[in-house]
């Protein structure tokens, strides 16, 4: 954390380059300001396309990315939908932003239908559960759950 005044990100033009700056506002009160965090960079994680992805949650959803041909890109909507367990044709007509914030929010139906049958089985019939892994619905090409234990 760093003491200093609020910034806002401004266009600056400089030997005929135009970039957006972050100024601060000597206008404002001086503060506490976060100058390092996951927040504070524009990638934040970089997804393995051959192995389980990590939980993600709404703060990061729109840092992270995943490399294809061309480098590294972020996530697509279509992808998410996929990593959340929503079929390929669901329809979410939202802006990114939001997109991100209710995905990130968001549980897959297929964890709560493991974690509830384990519950079931374990808890209120005493029974031992023997699945191990779930199978992976025939249109998701990113199936990412396992079992929880």
């Amino acid at each position: 954390m760093k003491y200093e005044h609020p910034k806002d990100i401004v266009t600056v033009t400089d030997n005929g380059i135009t970039k957006k700056v972050r100024l601060p506002r000597a206008d404002v009160e001086k503060g506490y300001n976060i100058v390092a965090g996951k927040l504070s960079y524009e990638i934040n994680k970089i997804l393995d396309p051959k192995t389980t992805t990590p939980t993600l949650v709404a703060t990061d959803l729109d840092r992270i990315v995943v490399p294809d041909s061309q480098g590294l890109r972020k996530l697509t909507l279509v992808e998410q939908c996929r990593l959340f367990g929503f079929p390929d044709y669901f329809q979410f007509n939202v802006t990114d932003p939001l997109a991100h914030d209710l995905f990130g929010n968001t549980v897959p139906v297929a964890t709560v239908e493991a974690v509830a049958e384990r519950v079931i089985l374990e808890g209120i019939l005493g029974k031992t559960s023997t699945k191990v892994i779930v199978e992976a619905p025939k249109n998701q090409s990113y199936y990412q759950l396992a079992l929880i234990a």
